[in-house]
Parts: C-alpha cells; sequence; structure tokens
C-alpha cells in the first residue's frame, strides 16, 4: 500500500512539472485531415522589397536531407555573400512557397548569423528538422541587428503543404530534441551590459518546442 501510494504521489510530481512544457502559446498543429493550423499572431509580416525590379541572383539550390523530391532555392538581390532575399520551397518543378524580403536571411556560419550554428544543419543555408513521416520544418535565420534580435523563420512543409508558422524576432541559442521531443530555446532580446561587464537583463528567455503534434512557445523565466 504504502508503494502504491509513493507511486501516485511520484506520478503526480511528474505531471506537475510536466505541465509547463505543455502551457504557452500555440503556434501550429495539424488536424486529423491533414490540415495546418496556424496562429496568424505568430507570423510578423516580411519587409516589402525596395520599388522597381531588382535583379536576383540564385545563391543557393539545396535539395533537402533524405527528401530529394524537395528542394529550396535561394536568391538575393543585394550582397550574396551575406545572405539571401527571397526562398522558394519546390516539390519537383511545383512551387509550394515562395517568401521575399527586403530584410536579408543569413547564412548559419560563414555568414553574418550571431552564433555558428553548423552543428545543427546539413547545409548553411537552414535547418531541417524532421517532425514525424509527415512533418518537416524548415529553419531560416534572419539578418542581426545590434539591438534587436535576428528575425526567426519557421516553415512547416508536409506533402504539398508548406506554410510560415513562425516570423518573430528572436536569436537561436540552442536547439535539442529528446524523443519525440524537438525544441529550440531562444533569446527574444539582446543581453545588454553595464560598464562592469555584468548583464542588465536576461534576454527574454523562451522556448519554442513540438510535442503531441502541436508546436508551442512558451516563457523560461
Amino acid at each position: 500500500m504504502k508503494r502504491l501510494l509513493l507511486l501516485v504521489l511520484f506520478s503526480c510530481c511528474l505531471v506537475g512539472r510536466a505541465r509547463p512544457m505543455g502551457d504557452g502559446e500555440e503556434l501550429f498543429s495539424v488536424d486529423s485531415s491533414g490540415i495546418f493550423r496556424t496562429n496568424p499572431a505568430a507570423v510578423l509580416p516580411f519587409y516589402a522589397l525596395p520599388e522597381g525590379r531588382p535583379e536576383w541572383q540564385t545563391v543557393g539550390d539545396v535539395p533537402l536531407a533524405g527528401m530529394p523530391e524537395y528542394r529550396v532555392r535561394l536568391d538575393a538581390f543585394e550582397d550574396p555573400d551575406a545572405g539571401f532575399n527571397s526562398i522558394t520551397i519546390l516539390r519537383g518543378e511545383k512551387e509550394l512557397l515562395c517568401l521575399r524580403s527586403a530584410d536579408m536571411w543569413t547564412y548559419l556560419y560563414d555568414g553574418k548569423c550571431m552564433i555558428d550554428l553548423r552543428r545543427f544543419a546539413d547545409n548553411r543555408c537552414f535547418i531541417q528538422e524532421k517532425l514525424t513521416d509527415d512533418l518537416t520544418l524548415l529553419i531560416f535565420v534572419g539578418w542581426p541587428y545590434a539591438s534587436d534580435p535576428s528575425l526567426l523563420t519557421i516553415v512547416a512543409l508536409s506533402g504539398d503543404e508548406a506554410e510560415v508558422v513562425y516570423n518573430r524576432y528572436a536569436d537561436i541559442v540552442h536547439l535539442f530534441r529528446a524523443g519525440a521531443l524537438f525544441g529550440i530555446d531562444v533569446r527574444k532580446a539582446v543581453i545588454e551590459y553595464d560598464e562592469h561587464g555584468t548583464p542588465c537583463n536576461d534576454g527574454t528567455p523562451c522556448r519554442i518546442f513540438y510535442a503531441n503534434g502541436c508546436l508551442r512557445e512558451v516563457s523560461r523565466r
């Protein structure tokens, strides 16, 4: 009886500790029919391109790892060595999604990214994370500015569906996977320091994570 009671108490403790990971803001899920359910508030608008017709230069045409029928074409009209202004996701010759922004996305390494993210990626342009047999995330990092975090863009891909599910200012700190749980630890603000080198703020730490068929964002404060 005592062992049973201890087991029940221990189980309740685990549930209580796990509950925060289920809280936070829902960003994206897929319903039973395979339809994407997104949160428009999680997708900030992209900056409009300059007037006129910019001259585009292709800087990458990257097949997805383990998914050879898909590829991502990247084009720039500014400095191609620093990044790209256009992301086109194709399945064969079918265009699934095209994103364009005057603000550049940059490379995960050997570019303008705040930290070197090569250990998380198969290429230097984006991070590919397979969540299930039918669902993959593509993660792009925006151009950094001194006073603001970079723009973090996440695209969900399944079959012929590709959609932006996250586009907010957030610097990647770490990515992790534990079984079916996938997460990205981010900072929503730049950490500032006083004259003694002491942090003046905590950087507003958050976690974007996928579990139980849903992508969420939760504060880590």
